[in-house]
Order: C-alpha cells, then sequence, then structure tokens
C-alpha cells in the first residue's frame, strides 16, 4: 500500500517538473516526447517492485542466514565456522551476478526508450498524415 502510494506521488512530482521545464529542453534528443513518456511509465513500477519485491526478499534472506547459522551451530561450532565462510563466497557471486543484470537492464532501458520516442514519432507523422488526408478531401468534396 505505501509503495502505491509512493509511486503515485513520485509519478506526479516527476510529471510537475517536467511541466516546468523551458520548451528547448525537449530538443535535445536526450529529452524527446517518447523517452520522457516512457521514463514515466517505466521508472515509478521499478521503484514500486524494488520496495515491494526486492525489500522483502532482503528481509528474508537476513532471516534466512540468520536461521541457518543458528541451526549450524546448533549442530556444531565446526559446521558454523564452515557455513559462516562460505557465505562471502556466496555475496561475491551474488554481487557479479547482480553486476551482470543491472548491465542488461541499462541495455534493455535504452532500447526502450529509443522504441517509445520511435512510436512517439510515428504517432506524430501518422497524425500528419491523417491531417492532410483530411484537407485534400475537403478541397474535394
Amino acid at each position: 500500500m505505501s509503495a502505491e502510494r509512493l509511486t503515485r506521488r513520485l509519478r506526479s512530482r516527476i510529471f510537475q517538473n517536467v511541466l516546468r521545464m523551458d520548451i528547448a529542453y525537449f530538443d535535445m534528443p536526450n529529452h524527446s516526447s517518447g523517452k520522457i513518456s516512457t521514463r514515466l511509465a517505466t521508472d515509478t513500477p521499478n521503484v514500486k517492485s524494488a520496495i515491494d519485491y526486492r525489500l522483502g526478499s532482503v528481509l528474508s534472506s537476513l532471516v534466512s542466514v540468520g536461521f541457518g547459522i543458528g541451526i549450524a551451530f546448533y549442530f556444531g561450532w565446526q559446521m558454523a565456522l564452515l557455513v559462516i565462510a562460505i557465505f562471502p563466497l556466496a555475496g561475491v557471486g551474488q554481487a557479479f551476478h547482480l553486476k551482470y543484470i543491472e548491465g542488461r537492464h541499462n541495455q534493455d532501458a535504452k532500447e526502450l526508450a529509443s522504441s517509445g520516442k520511435v512510436s512517439a514519432c510515428f504517432l506524430a507523422t501518422e497524425w500528419c498524415v491523417l491531417q492532410e488526408h483530411r484537407r485534400i478531401c475537403s478541397t474535394r468534396g
């Protein structure tokens, strides 16, 4: 519930900031209307998923680690030392995996933003063609 309120507030504030921008801001290729609308559509759900899913996942992992160490101490201190020694190795592996995922996510976000730009350009072109068609039809009839 709080993640949805945060997402709604974030989207509203981003949109308000976009409305305050000077018109020259939108002339830059990185700030086209297609890219901005794509960012509005994708960034705020990413924040929501970070709060909902990732935070719960981190808390669940920490509790699992705590119980794992506790169970290892129950069965023997040697087992507990082995478990504690393995956790940093697992963390390093996880860090490499997250770095790879982050790189893929950034690449996908760039491609998605450019596709939003293409679709906005297509819709603008289609609108111009429709207007021209209406103008031609009105002069004939």
